[in-house]
């Protein structure tokens, strides 16, 4: 295994660009599967919004936020040979405008879901009103997350 010298210079390697986030995955594949799914999220007004918005035009986006002075989310990971992440730099700001609030405007729509899948970047705060929500109307959740973002 080669050993990687970190001195500032610039490392020859590939670089790969894929949609990402394990909540918008997941809504992403279900769209495909003409499931339905109604994704709630916040996105930049910029070039990652645009591209990922035009990547499922299946996918309902009635329920995302477009944030002007924000960059939407980008996870870089730097990978060993054989695959295995060796580190990332996410840059997750703009969940922090996933708040109750904006959580709140999609109340019925949470309450008649036959399932709820809760994204783990959200705040602590978030994710709590989001199961109150899903516990009175009695639907069920599952909160989706990479074990390697956890820290």
């Amino acid at each position: 295994m080669e050993v990687v010298v970190l001195t500032g210079g610039t490392l020859k390697g590939s670089i790969r660009q894929s949609y990402g986030g394990v909540g918008r995955n997941l809504a992403d594949a279900l769209a495909r599967l003409h499931c339905q799914p109604f994704l709630i999220s916040a996105l930049g007004n910029d070039s990652h919004a645009r591209a990922l918005t035009a990547h499922n035009p299946m996918l309902d986006q009635g329920g995302l936020a477009i944030v002007e002075e924000a960059s939407t989310a980008v996870y870089c990971v730097v990978l060993d040979n054989g695959g295995e992440a060796l580190f990332g730099v996410g840059d997750m700001t703009v969940h922090e405008q996933i708040t109750p609030a904006h959580v709140g405007k999609y109340e019925d729509v949470i309450q008649r879901a036959p399932l709820m899948v809760v994204d783990g970047n959200l705040t602590q705060a978030t994710i709590n009103y989001i199961l109150d929500l899903c516990s009175s109307a009695a639907v069920p959740d599952f909160e989706a997350y990479e074990q390697h973002h956890v820290q």
